[in-house]
């Protein structure tokens, strides 16, 4: 997961100064919304890593199901706010006299509205993945993890950011990407493992 968002970073460092800053500003506050769900990752890990060793089963669809509505819940209320108040969380980054500042306040705004979104994607692939540790499905979480990120994920970011021209926001919208099949595929594959012991 630290390759694929270096790897982003790498390509929209190859936009310009402008678009990487904006990049910068948008991927703090995605890592400081995203504390609360890593926490919930490593709670559910353990949780249900401990259930799974009792073999108390019937609890584990129901804990990783609560922890995933956790994390949603969280995302989706930070998202919220990056949504409403896009523009003053982007201020707070840069001094008004800065040279360009209002393009890059703009910039930082649209990747703030597609990181809204993004989000939500990035806190429920890590909590999947953590019930899928929880149950000792390493190798499956690297595969999955592997087709999310650098399958669908970095390609996408090149093609829109690159390719098609859309920037930083392309790049973000790949990014989302990867993270959204990554975090489908953790759940299906949690669920359905599950389900083979009812």
């Amino acid at each position: 997961e630290g390759g694929f968002f270096i790897a982003a970073s790498f390509i929209v460092g190859s936009l310009g100064t402008l678009q990487l800053a904006a990049h910068q500003i948008v991927y703090q506050c995605i890592s400081f919304s995203f504390m609360i769900p890593l926490g919930i990752t490593h709670a559910v890990t353990i949780t249900i890593s401990q259930s799974y060793g009792e073999q108390e089963t019937k609890h584990l669809l129901l804990m990783s199901r609560l922890s995933l509505f956790l994390g949603i819940c969280w995302m989706s209320f930070t998202g919220l706010l990056f949504w409403i108040g896009g523009e003053q969380i982007a201020t707070l980054f840069v001094a008004s006299d800065e040279k360009d500042s209002l393009l890059l306040i703009q910039l930082a705004v649209q990747l703030l509205l597609v990181g809204a979104c993004f989000q939500i994607f990035d806190g429920s692939q890590s909590i999947a993945c953590g019930a899928m540790r929880g149950i000792n499905e390493n190798t499956k979480n690297l595969a999955i993890t592997t087709t999310g990120y650098w399958i669908f994920g970095v390609p996408t970011a090149y093609l829109l950011g690159i390719v098609f021209q859309q920037g930083a926001v392309g790049v973000w919208i790949g990014l989302a990407v990867g993270l959204a099949t990554t975090a489908l595929l953790a759940v299906f594959s949690f669920e359905r493992k599950i389900a083979t012991w009812a």
